[in-house]
């Protein structure tokens, strides 16, 4: 026992003298049942259709939260939370009405835009015209789409 003892020892020493770095550690592969993550996604879709980028985070129930040494209390008032919470959609009805808004304005404005930069032709019977194949064609051989 003792030259084992005195093996790793040797080892060890003539280890640190070569000023090698030695880490034991063993794999970690974490494995879960999927309830787990099944509760984030869903929790994950909530916060998706609840938060508005640039708004404050907050969760829907007014909660006062009063923390003591001993207890802990938690209160709440329904009546006040559901106001706020009319008030909260409301506001996202009215954020998601001018986006729609602004949405148009701007397909608008791209629009002009780009009807200023289309030059207007005028064709005589009897002239020859170019045409353009416009199909757009992605995919060749064994991709092409069916």
């Amino acid at each position: 026992m003792e030259e084992a003892i005195s093996t790793i020892n040797s080892w060890t020493h003539s280890c640190i003298d070569m000023e090698s770095i030695i880490k034991w550690q063993l794999p970690y592969h974490p494995q879960t049942s999927g309830r787990i993550e099944v509760s984030n996604k869903k929790l994950k879709r909530i916060l998706e259709k609840t938060l508005i980028y640039g708004k404050a985070c907050h969760l829907p129930v007014e909660l006062e939260h009063r923390a003591y040494w001993v207890t802990k209390f938690l209160t709440f008032d329904a009546k006040a939370a559901g106001e706020k919470r009319l008030l909260q959609l409301n506001e996202l009805d009215e954020f998601r009405n001018s986006a729609y808004e602004n949405a148009n304005l701007c397909k608008e404005k791209t629009k002009k835009w780009h009807d200023k930069k289309i030059a207007t032709r005028v064709f005589d019977p009897g002239q020859k015209v170019l045409l353009f194949n416009s199909r757009l064609k992605l995919f060749s051989g064994k991709l092409k789409s069916r």
